[in-house]
């Protein structure tokens, strides 16, 4: 998923992880730090973002 609404994210998540998520939202994929979240549920979706940002700036340049 490219982006997480308030409610996609689990309710035991930490705030801090929740914000560094709403940020990452507005991110490039390289700019997106996974280390910086308290939890692994955090550092999770973080990647999941991260990810798919990834692939489909790939897929704009035309890659597969």
């Amino acid at each position: 998923m490219i982006r997480y609404r308030l409610s996609d994210i689990p309710a035991q998540i930490p705030d801090g992880d929740v914000q560094l998520i709403l940020q990452a939202n507005d991110m490039r994929w390289e700019d997106i730090d996974e280390d910086e979240a308290e939890t692994i549920e955090g550092l999770a979706i973080l990647h999941d973002i991260a990810v798919s940002k990834y692939h489909l700036a790939e897929f704009k340049a035309g890659m597969e």
